[in-house]
């Protein structure tokens, strides 16, 4: 066999074990309920498509956000252009039909990074959770989608692996009109 078919070859079975296989594919996890409508779990950042006006507790604006999803839903892109002195960011969700849950990754052009993993919605809001190795700190992030439509985003620090919790200030977010 050629190299160039060998890679060929490689590329199509690493683009099957990406997907999670033919035996896990959406429509595999859909039919899983046996006719039964099933919520649609790449669904669960509709709440957050579009165009947001962010803003600290002093009400001052401290970025312009915009989600857009991909195929399916199933993976979005949200791009964090900071105000007044914040930071830029670029972050990837991509959902995982095997667990069940979003991992969160954010970088910066300074190159600073951000990752949460085991995110999953619990009513109106999606919780992620991670630990930092290196300091053993646990850090928790969430939005909620609030009855008016806006979005709060809150942190939380936690240096006794999850006992007690410090929240650092809230965010608010504002979909643009």
């Amino acid at each position: 066999m050629s190299l160039s078919r060998l890679c060929t070859v490689m590329g199509v079975i690493s683009i099957i074990a990406v997907a999670g296989g033919p035996r896990r594919s959406l429509a595999a996890v859909q039919a899983r309920g046996k006719g039964a409508p099933q919520p649609m779990p790449c669904a669960d950042l509709n709440f957050l498509l579009g165009q947001w006006d962010v803003f600290n507790g002093q009400g001052q604006q401290v970025s312009d956000v915009t989600w857009t999803a991909g195929p399916g839903n199933c993976y979005v892109t949200e791009t964090w252009k900071g105000r007044n002195g914040g930071k830029d960011w670029y972050c990837l969700m991509a959902y995982s039909h095997e667990q069940r849950n979003w991992s969160y990754l954010a970088a910066s052009p300074m190159g600073a990074r951000l990752r949460f993993e085991n995110g999953k919605m619990q009513g109106e809001e999606l919780r992620f959770d991670e630990m930092d190795v290196t300091d053993r700190t646990a850090h928790r992030f969430s939005y909620f989608k609030k009855p008016d439509g806006t979005v709060r985003e809150v942190t939380g620090v936690s240096t006794d692996g999850g006992k007690t919790w410090k929240d650092r200030p809230d965010l608010t977010w504002h979909r643009k009109k």
